[in-house]
C-alpha cells in the first residue's frame, strides 16, 4: 500500500461549515453564485469556484494559508473564522 506524501488539512476547515461560512451572501456573491439556491448546491458551487481557482481538488488538499489569501483577494477575510486564520499563520 503506497502512502500519501500530501498533507491533509480537512480538519482545519471545519469551522467554516459549523459557522455557516458558505451560507454568508457575501461570499456566494464573491464566487459569482447564486445565494438563492438550496444549501447543498450554493456549497458545492462555492467549492468548485475554489477549487478551480486554487487548482486543488478538495479543501483537505488546500494548504490554509493559500485559501485565506484567495478569501483576502476577494475582499473577504473578515468572514473567516479566528481558527482558519490561526491554521494560516495568521
Amino acid at each position: 500500500m503506497l502512502g500519501n506524501s500530501q498533507p491533509i488539512y480537512g480538519t482545519d476547515y471545519t469551522d467554516l461549515f459549523k459557522l455557516g461560512w458558505f451560507n454568508n451572501p457575501r461570499v456566494a456573491k464573491a464566487f459569482c453564485v447564486n445565494h438563492d439556491q438550496d444549501k447543498a448546491s450554493r456549497t458545492f458551487a462555492i467549492k468548485a469556484a475554489i477549487y478551480e481557482a486554487t487548482g486543488v481538488d478538495s479543501l483537505a488538499k488546500l494548504p490554509p494559508a493559500d485559501f485565506v489569501r484567495l478569501i483576502a483577494s476577494k475582499g473577504l477575510a473578515f468572514t473567516l473564522p479566528t481558527s482558519l486564520k490561526a491554521a494560516a499563520g495568521i
